[in-house]
């Protein structure tokens, strides 16, 4: 009966408020089955074996490049625009998202034996690694819903899998305390996380054939170029925080510190994942439409208006007791981490937000000079930093990165994409 009354409730919403509810409803279910896992993680393993989790997240994450190659945000524009084309299109992207995952999987096997895990048993590499390329393929699959506004079973399928995958983990952190058996669970459970998707995309696009077209692979391969480079750097600028504390010999427990105040920003993340995939698809249909297109971005900064600075103010000020509630009070030192790096969320939001709208708009050439120039100032600051501030080093480049990273985007978004067109 309550399932009843809150699927009325979403139908009644106006489109971008059910959207954003729908994706809310999805994603609550998705952190919630994360945080749970890193809470027993964190307690069970303590903050060294926290911080090697994180680290160890953080270098199979760089590999998702290779899963980038055919963009998400490229496939999704495309299911949005050409819905008469869904079938061609999912089909001929699965065959390329899965070609390249494969991709990822033996770069991270394989690159791990000239770096700071080569000492590590490879159940614990790979079984992190497939995690996260699973994590990725999740995520595309519930991107290619929301292409077709289907946010409700996009929520579902991103939860039940996220779901699935995080049970493995507990269930296995219930009985040991082994960071590898964690990992070959999860490595299981990520398997069986990725038959659910692949099901659920079958019935919703209604695939009766593999319909491959090379024709439609290029297509979105070359679309894609422009994204890629822009996506490398981004990738490489949210990972090699973690990176460079390991090669500067700063301890596993000081990395544990900054990891556990670094995960709560990671899932504060999801507010503007959430308000950028339920306007993404809007934005994609109205570009060719600029007083339409300059609509949905005003209802976009309104709703960054509500959300931004109540959360921002919230972690600031709550930073011990999110600390302690999460991974107990030995953490409680990670406040000041954390505290910081809720200055740099403020800018984290804005920049998630000019991202995919000049994604729709067409402007993903112009995002290659911010996102390399944002990796390479953040990883110059960091290089100086962290040997004489350690952790608060890698929060102070943050800051300073993603404050100028926020005015050159939000410059292309004014001054590119909706300042009127005058005749000439």
């Amino acid at each position: 009966m309550r399932s009843f009354w809150l699927i009325a409730f979403l139908k009644r919403l106006p489109g971008p408020a059910k959207n954003i509810a729908s994706k809310l409803a999805g994603e609550s279910g998705v952190r919630a089955s994360s945080f749970l896992f890193i809470f027993i993680l964190a307690r069970r393993l303590g903050a060294g074996g926290f911080g090697l989790y994180s680290t160890l997240i953080a270098y199979a994450s760089l590999f998702n490049i290779a899963i980038e190659i055919a963009s998400t945000a490229v496939i999704t524009r495309e299911v949005a625009r050409r819905p008469q084309d869904g079938e061609k299109i999912v089909c001929s992207a699965h065959a390329l998202k899965a070609a390249l995952a494969i991709l990822a999987l033996l770069g991270i096997h394989f690159v791990a034996r000239w770096t700071a895990f080569a000492g590590l048993p490879y159940v614990m590499i790979d079984g992190f690694g497939f995690v996260i390329v699973s994590y990725s393929l999740i995520d595309y699959a519930g991107f290619l819903l929301a292409g077709r506004s289907e946010m409700r079973h996009e929520a579902t399928l991103r939860a039940a899998c996220r779901s699935v995958i995080a049970a493995g983990g507990i269930g296995c952190l219930i009985f040991t305390r082994s960071l590898s058996a964690v990992a070959l669970t999860m490595c299981v459970s990520s398997a069986i996380a990725l038959l659910i998707a692949h099901r659920m995309l079958r019935r919703r696009f209604q695939i009766s054939r593999f319909a491959l077209d090379w024709s439609v692979m290029r297509s979105l391969l070359v679309s894609s170029v422009p994204l890629l480079a822009a996506y490398a750097f981004s990738l490489a600028y949210d990972n090699q925080d973690l990176l460079l504390l390991k090669h500067f010999g700063i301890s596993d427990q000081t990395i544990g510190f900054y990891g556990s105040a670094n995960k709560v920003l990671d899932v504060l993340k999801v507010v503007p994942f959430l308000l950028a995939g339920a306007f993404f698809p809007g934005l994609a249909k109205a570009q060719r439409h600029a007083d339409q297109f300059r609509r949905q971005v005003g209802q976009l900064a309104v709703y960054a208006l509500l959300f931004a600075p109540p959360i921002v103010l919230a972690g600031f000020f709550f930073a011990p007791w999110i600390e302690q509630l999460l991974y107990g009070r030995a953490f409680v030192a990670a406040a000041p981490l954390l505290r910081l790096l809720m200055i740099a969320y403020a800018g984290i939001f804005v920049n998630y937000l000019n991202t995919y709208i000049l994604i729709a708009g067409n402007f993903e050439n112009r995002l290659l000079l911010g996102a390399a120039a944002a990796c390479a100032i953040n990883f110059y600051l960091c290089w100086r930093l962290i040997p004489t501030h350690g952790a608060y080093g890698v929060c102070f480049a943050l800051i300073a990165t993603e404050g100028l990273y926020l005015i050159y985007q939000t410059s292309l978004v004014g001054y590119g994409l909706l300042r009127p067109k005058t005749a000439s």
